[in-house]
């Protein structure tokens, strides 16, 4: 049987047969690359039936295939006769270049599965006589510029991808989608607005424009992806706007400049900022967090704040009742106006994120005034004159001068209400209101002309509600102290609980006096929350059986548990000092691993007594730092 090629083949003959393969692919690439007009006819019908595309509007003539990347799709006038009719993406991958509905009639629809993908490599023109409920992802492919895309009032329903490497887009009106990723190319929103759930850049190019972007994803979970996030790419912010409107939106910016970036949500418990980058206005209706550098001329920030990192700010905005941390180690430049202007009834509390090692306010000229603040550990620096009128210095600031409020008792008055609420605080028992709410310097208490009837309340609405002594021990009518999980608060003195009242707050709980003889009455009350002891200098001792669901935290102070029973989750400390006693310790965590039922450091002081430890879970660990217990 003859061969068709020899065994041995020349390198002449070789070169021939590669010449007539690659002239073959050019001869093909050339036909085909010419684009053909594809014309939708026939009413209803799936886009991979060959019995629907014509060469002409309304015509017989039908193409062979169905389209190609290279060729311009058209529903128009002669595509639909009745109303109600759907051209369905049927394909695994949809394929055309230029996609236009502008003349088409009777009201079709645009659908397709979830699986199926959208692939449009010039322009795409939707238009509002039409219904698009497609499921299907779309690519926008184009390898050259000049493209658009018009919504026409419609949204798509799934992914929206610009992949093409030289691709440019320009948006003609309001554009609507999930989730936008600028892998490549460029994108011109032209001044429109664009409505998202997520935004997604990477070596792309975005020009702004003065467009308003609407972005609506959020989450704390970190396993969900960002609501802004962008890496290499090249923003050109222009005037825009974003808005990030959910809950706890995290937006990074990716060492870029933006224009104004504004966090609209209420209730947001922890908004987030990444990313080197710079701005014109950055404001937050709620708490916020900035993580690495930033640069911002506006920032304003409507509830608390966490700025864990160095910053500068030409002019910076805190609001009365909220707390601001500063990262330990880090400064705050300001360059023009630091406004921090809080009222008797809501302090402004500004601190270290770390206990007892300062944070830097800086600015170099000029003068910083401040009022009704609570501040510790925070170094004001730079050359400019920083005071703090009314406001209470909680240990550790530098270069401030201080005028501090006189410390007063404060009576609660008028049923059940907000902590915060300036009408249930007077300055005598059963009083008029004193309009303020209470400081760390305060005394409260709750007695017999605080609740005219069972079934009131109190409110721990704040972020942080503050106290020096709280006393309920003559209170009636079995009133409630309740709040949330995200709120705490801080008791700088004693604390007097008694049975005839009901404790169900979930905030946490932190002893922070830094002076001794401070005492803890429960009253036979538990608390829900996590309880921790902070105060540098501070000692409190137990006067009854103390309880709570949580966790108890000894990171400084005394505690001298008072022979009295502890019954806790789980027990810890730190640079602290513990009494024992005869006390019995019931420690009831049972869960395991990394969770340790009771933990104590080496720098702990412990004085054991005759205490008894009951590790009373399932599985519980022991870590006893390295004590000889006798």
């Amino acid at each position: 049987m003859k061969n068709w090629f020899p065994l041995i083949i020349s390198p002449l003959q070789v070169t021939v047969k590669r010449i007539f393969f690659l002239l073959c692919i050019c001869c093909f690439i050339t036909l085909k690359s010419s684009a053909l007009n594809y014309y939708w006819v026939g009413g209803t019908g799936n886009w991979s039936d060959l019995s629907h595309w014509a060469t002409t509007s309304g015509g017989s003539t039908l193409h062979n295939q169905i389209p190609s990347a290279v060729d311009d799709v058209y529903f128009d006038g002669g595509s639909f006769n009745a109303a109600g009719q759907t051209v369905t993406l049927n394909a695994s991958t949809i394929f055309c270049r230029d996609m236009s509905w502008q003349a088409v009639t009777n009201t079709p629809t645009l659908s397709g599965l979830t699986q199926n993908i959208l692939k449009i490599y010039g322009t795409l023109t939707f238009v509002s006589g039409m219904n698009v409920n497609f499921l299907s992802m779309v690519n926008f492919e184009a390898t050259s510029t000049g493209k658009t895309i018009t919504m026409a009032g419609k949204a798509f329903r799934n992914g929206v991808f610009f992949n093409g490497i030289g691709g440019e887009w320009t948006l003609l009106d309001e554009f609507r989608a999930p989730s936008v990723s600028l892998n490549s190319g460029i994108l011109n929103s032209n001044n429109q607005t664009v409505n998202l759930i997520r935004f997604f850049a990477g070596s792309a190019t975005l020009n702004m424009s003065s467009s308003i972007f609407n972005v609506s994803g959020g989450s704390i979970n970190p396993a969900i992806p960002d609501s802004w996030s962008c890496s290499s790419t090249i923003i050109n912010c222009g005037t825009s706007t974003i808005n990030c409107t959910a809950n706890n939106p995290q937006f990074r910016g990716g060492n870029s400049t933006y224009y104004d970036l504004n966090f609209t949500s209420t209730n947001s418990t922890n908004s987030k900022l990444f990313g080197n980058n710079t701005f014109r206005n950055v404001f937050s209706n709620s708490k916020i967090s900035l993580y690495q550098s930033n640069s911002i001329q506006n920032a304003s920030f409507l509830g608390d704040a966490l700025l864990d990192s160095s910053n500068i700010f030409t002019n910076l905005n805190f609001s009365a009742g909220h707390s601001y941390k500063l990262r330990s180690g880090a400064t705050q430049t300001i360059n023009g106006v630091f406004n921090a202007i809080g009222n008797c009834g809501a302090l402004i509390d500004i601190s270290s994120t770390t206990s007892g090692s300062q944070a830097s306010i800086s600015k170099l000229s000029g003068t910083v005034n401040i009022s009704f603040g609570i501040l510790k550990d925070i170094i004001a620096t730079g050359g400019a004159s920083f005071a703090a009128n009314n406001s209470i210095d909680l240990g550790n600031n530098q270069d401030w001068t201080f005028t501090s409020p006189s410390p007063q008792n404060l009576y609660w008055v008028g049923n059940s209400g907000n902590w915060d609420d300036g009408n249930h605080w007077s300055y005598v028992s059963g009083g008029a209101p004193s309009g303020c709410s209470p400081s760390p310097n305060d005394n409260v208490f709750f007695d017999v002309n605080s609740f005219n009837s069972a079934g009131q309340s109190v409110t721990l609405n704040t972020s942080t509600a503050y106290c020096k002594d709280m006393n309920w021990q003559t209170v009636s009518n079995n009133p409630t102290l309740t709040g949330l999980t995200q709120n705490q608060l801080k008791i700088y003195g004693s604390l007097t609980f008694v049975s005839g009242m009901n404790i169900n707050f979930l905030a946490k709980v932190n002893f922070e006096a830094t002076s001794t003889g401070k005492t803890i009455t429960m009253g036979g009350k538990s608390f829900r929350s996590n309880v921790f002891f902070n105060g540098i200098g501070g000692e409190w001792t137990l006067l009854d059986e103390f309880r709570s669901i949580n966790n108890l935290t000894l990171n400084r102070g005394t505690l001298n548990t008072n022979n009295q029973t502890v019954n806790i989750l789980a027990f810890e400390a730190g640079a602290a000092t513990l009494y024992m006693g005869s006390s019995i310790f019931n420690i009831a965590n049972s869960l395991g691993a990394n969770t340790e039922s009771w933990s104590v450091s080496s720098s702990t002081i412990l004085n054991c007594g005759t205490s008894t430890i009951n590790c009373t879970g399932n599985r519980p660990e022991f870590k006893g730092g390295g004590f000889n217990i006798l």
